[in-house]
């Protein structure tokens, strides 16, 4: 009885052993890659039916354009600040950003009051010099008047005194009336060389007044446009401060930063 339930399972286990064999060999048959030598297969056959045909493809050089951006901004090619020479309150600003401009065109005026009281003074002192060296040519005259006088009184008696026509005490008294008048002649020459001297001096003043007074009406040194203004009426004005800013004759430029690596990349037209 035993040995035959040991036949029965050995039976059973060699047939479980064939069907694994038998399943294993069939499945594995079927999932062969094409081109792969099967098992069962001679050497050197191979399937074909999927394989893709073979294709040529030309290389070529392709330029790769790298492209590095920098922020900046575009700027006047030229540009200047236009400023005041003098202190001042604003009066009035003719301009504003964005116009043109004109050379000599009046762009900002300032106060002028101090400056018209200034020169009003200087030309009044102007011609009190002149009616003082009026006064000195004719005080002139009067002593060379004089002085030709005395001079001839003088020479008279002395060639009396030299004849004995003539007391020394007359002499002394002509000599000393020629000496007041030659005094008097030189006091009033230099009356006249101070009064040249005091013309001279108006006129400086007068000039200066003038120069200020130019000064207060500030015009376009050149044609061109107003970028920025940077002043309005009351505002106090003075050297030093830009009062507009104006883009002169000329074309623009790019401002930006630019990597130090990069420098030698960078031109005109580049890219």
């Amino acid at each position: 009885m035993k040995n035959k339930k040991w036949i029965i399972i050995t039976a059973i286990m060699c047939f479980v052993v064939v069907c694994t064999i038998f399943l294993f060999r069939f499945f594995s048959k079927d999932t062969i890659a094409p081109g792969v030598v099967g098992p069962d297969e001679p050497y050197g056959t191979t399937d074909t039916t999927d394989t893709a045909a073979a294709k040529t493809a030309r290389a070529e050089l392709t330029p790769v354009i790298e492209i590095y951006e920098a922020v900046g901004s575009v700027q006047p090619g030229s540009q200047a600040q236009i400023g005041a020479q003098i202190s001042g309150q604003v009066n009035a600003v003719h301009v504003n950003a964005g116009d043109a401009v004109t050379k000599g065109q009046l762009l900002v005026m300032l106060d002028d009051r101090q400056i018209q009281a200034r020169l009003s003074q200087a030309r009044q002192s102007l011609k009190i010099a002149v009616s003082q060296k009026e006064q000195a040519l004719q005080t002139v005259h009067g002593a060379e008047a004089a002085f030709a006088e005395a001079k001839s009184a003088y020479n008279r008696i002395k060639g009396f005194f030299d004849a004995d026509a003539a007391t020394e005490q007359n002499l002394e008294q002509t000599r000393s009336s020629y000496q007041q008048a030659k005094a008097a002649l030189k006091r009033s020459q230099d009356g006249i060389t101070g009064a040249l001297a005091g013309i001279r001096m108006a006129e400086e003043r007068v000039s200066e007044a003038q120069i200020a007074l130019g000064y207060t009406r500030i015009k376009a040194p050149s044609d061109g446009s107003i970028l920025k203004r940077l002043i309005e009426p009351g505002d106090l004005a003075m050297p030093g401060k830009p009062l507009l800013l104006i883009h002169t004759a000329g074309g623009l430029r790019l401002e930006a930063h630019v990597r130090e690596s990069l420098i030698n990349e960078v031109r005109p037209d580049a890219g």
